[in-house]
């Protein structure tokens, strides 16, 4: 891998004059290596560990740590399990279970069983569509009112996740999966349906209106259950209220949103994991 240090120094030169910080250069780096020489690297892979160490020696100390791109929580057997999405430059064929962090015996109870192998497939392919959709669109530099409000959900579903994956969970989660899928509705209008922050401001808090003006914009049917199950998620005026919910409603409320999430990056980026598991 000698043969990446040429490619290397000039891509770390760009970063200097650009001004990139230290803690994302690694991750960049990988990326454009990926695109020059034409090859796939996974994170954790030799290649990902060379440019890792190459930019450690070269880096703030604290700027080292990378981690998953994205971690999401997937409610089984009355608890959270971590999702973990791993960084992935290039084509590498992604495996789900890898990124479930589960025992063993776990994971082959629900790969054996039908509809949970495919209700685990259909929330992975949305963490994957979602997180780098997302990362997509960070990288574009797009700084529009319906990206802010992508950009906003995220934060409140980062927030979901780590309440639930907490060692007791926080049932304050509800509250930051309504939010975000609030923001994640409310993005999808402002950039397939032209809302502006007057348009936003104008629907309100109320997440029955919002779908129904997502469901016109986009031509997506929603079947009556999903409308039904929005009854489940706390009005805005109970934000400083202590949630009374059951972990399995949050895990609802929290999966929805996230599929909303992950619909808005697919309609405007190509990823799309989703048909391969649908199709699959």
């Amino acid at each position: 891998m000698k043969n990446f240090d040429k490619l290397l120094e000039k891509i770390n030169e760009e970063f200097k004059l650009e001004g990139v910080p230290h803690i994302q250069r690694s991750f960049l780096a990988m990326s454009k290596l990926s695109k020059k020489l034409g090859i796939s690297i996974q994170f954790g892979s030799q290649e990902s560990d060379y440019v890792s160490d190459w930019f450690a020696r070269r880096s703030k100390a604290s700027a080292l740590c990378v981690g998953s791109l994205f971690e999401a929580a997937y409610y089984y057997d009355a608890e959270f399990w971590t999702v973990k999405i791993p960084i992935i430059f290039g084509v590498v064929q992604a495996e789900a279970y890898d990124a479930l962090d589960m025992p063993k015996v776990n994971v082959e109870l629900i790969s054996k069983n039908d509809n949970k192998s495919r209700s685990y497939a259909l929330f992975w392919a949305d963490c994957m569509d979602f997180s780098y959709g997302i990362s997509d669109l960070q990288s574009s530099h797009d700084d529009s009112f319906g990206i802010q409000l992508l950009g906003a959900g995220f934060e409140e579903l980062r927030s979901a996740t780590s309440a639930l994956l907490a060692q007791k969970v926080n049932k304050r989660a509800i509250m930051n999966a309504r939010m975000a899928l609030e923001m994640f509705m409310k993005s999808y209008l402002a950039m397939k349906g032209n809302i502006d922050e007057k348009g936003a401001r104008n629907l309100g808090h109320d997440l029955h209106k919002a779908l129904k003006k997502v469901s016109q914009v986009s031509g997506k049917s929603f079947p009556k259950d999903v409308y039904d199950s929005l009854e489940l998620y706390p009005s805005i005026n109970e934000r400083y209220s202590e949630q009374k919910v059951s972990t399995q409603e949050i895990a609802s409320c929290y999966n929805f949103a996230l599929s909303m999430g992950a619909f808005v990056t697919r309609t405007v980026t190509d990823r799309n994991i989703l048909s391969q598991v649908l199709g699959g």
